[in-house]
């Protein structure tokens, strides 16, 4: 609690506003003990719930905002739950305190619990003074970042949605539904190698070029607005970053590109390259500046109910002293009742060198076959953007074979 700021964290209303306060000191965390003589999916099932009934616990406006857990088992190991609230940690930050866990206990077994084995500490304070300092509302670099909102939201003519199978009810986590397909790992291996540096992008870059194309080919429109979840750690410098902050840094940022017929797979991923990349503050600015902003054009599922998610490589922990479930790690908890942010959402991740796409879907909106058939139409354009990489690497090898012979 004392290394990380962030976990000292509560959020107050005053004047219709909130505000996010942190403690300058708390008392420790109290451990929650539980034991069980359960095994295998009974156990798993206790786990979840009591992972559900911690994190019902939690409330905004007291601290802590993250509870802690450990449940000893008839076989003499035991389990560990961390469960804390969105708004306190993001993924990043769940894997900075998931190392540190266990450097610590591994410090601990070995009689050496010493805090100095941890990596240098990013202040999480220190992000919030400098935005502060330097983008206060009425500054120079806020008006910056005001026109470029206003300028890119602006260019949204309507908003974009895979068109509705039927609409039952609201938009919840009750109905929350899962696609999930294993991407080819030659095609993966061919984007990874070739096509990240043919186009001068990154991966992420080159899995979101398809996405586009199928969007405008759903919606028959040229023009589409995406939602990208984006980590918000960046400053403006690629030297300058926070990515050793715990905190929630991540952000949805909406990105509008005008599709044209003769558009190949390379300028959809270099036009959302580009996009990204002048986002001012990483898409952050994008919630920095939202109080100005027109109600119509924030939050973003005004301009777009579909969203892009990267996770990058998700693989769980491993280690000779413990081992860490893949399908629990980095959980995302939610409730019946609670709204969901985006109608359909494309996560893409890797794990266990296995790239994966999951489309998260509400079934008050859409039949599960059609979001099935969806990841199919995703799929064979995957395979005819490596098609393309492929063609385009064999003519640039033989572009510079002929330099040579000359």
């Amino acid at each position: 609690m004392q290394r990380h700021a962030g976990l000292r964290t509560v959020f107050l209303q005053q004047e219709q506003r909130w505000y996010q306060q942190i403690l300058p000191q708390c008392p420790p965390l109290a451990l929650i003990r539980h034991s069980s003589a359960l095994e295998g999916e009974a156990l798993r099932q206790f786990i979840s719930e009591l992972a559900t009934d911690m994190a019902a616990q939690l409330q905004y406006d007291r601290w802590p905002l993250c509870r802690f857990a450990l449940v000893s088992l008839a076989d003499g190991s035991s389990q560990i739950l961390w469960v804390s609230h969105h708004l306190i940690a993001d993924l990043v930050a769940g894997q900075i305190l998931g190392k540190e866990l266990w450097t610590l206990y591994h410090g601990l077994r070995s009689a050496e619990p010493d805090i100095g084995m941890l990596p240098a500490l990013q202040s999480y304070p220190a992000y919030v003074q400098e935005l502060a300092q330097h983008s206060s509302a009425g500054s120079a670099l806020y008006q910056q970042w005001l026109d470029y909102w206003q300028q890119q939201t602006a260019l949204v003519k309507k908003r974009t949605d895979i068109p509705f199978d039927l609409q039952s009810g609201a938009n919840i986590e009750a109905s929350d539904a899962r696609v999930l397909c294993m991407l080819d790992n030659g095609q993966i291996d061919t984007l990874r190698r070739s096509a990240c540096e043919l186009y001068g992008c990154n991966f992420y870059s080159v899995l979101a070029a398809p996405v586009y194309k199928l969007l405008a080919q759903l919606t028959r429109r040229s023009q589409v607005t995406v939602s990208h979840k984006l980590n918000g750690r960046n400053t403006g410098s690629a030297d300058k970053h926070y990515f050793g902050a715990v905190g929630n840094f991540a952000v949805n940022a909406p990105l509008t590109l005008t599709l044209r017929k003769q558009d190949d797979f390379s300028v959809l991923a270099q036009a959302i390259r580009d996009g990204l990349a002048h986002m001012p503050l990483g898409g952050a600015s994008y919630d920095w500046v939202s109080d100005a902003l027109a109600p119509t054009l924030y939050p973003d599922h005004k301009l777009t109910s579909i969203r892009i998610n990267y996770l990058g490589d998700i693989t769980a922990l491993r280690s000779a002293e413990f081992d860490s479930d893949a399908g629990e790690q980095n959980q995302r908890l939610s409730f019946a009742g609670q709204k969901r942010t985006s109608l359909v959402e494309w996560f893409f991740y890797t794990k266990d060198q296995v790239t994966w796409l999951e489309i998260a879907y509400s079934t008050h909106f859409y039949r599960p076959d059609t979001i099935e058939r969806l990841a199919g139409q995703y799929q064979q354009l995957l395979a005819e953007l490596v098609d393309q990489v492929q063609a385009q690497s064999d003519i640039a090898a033989e572009t510079l074979l002929a330099c040579n012979d000359n």
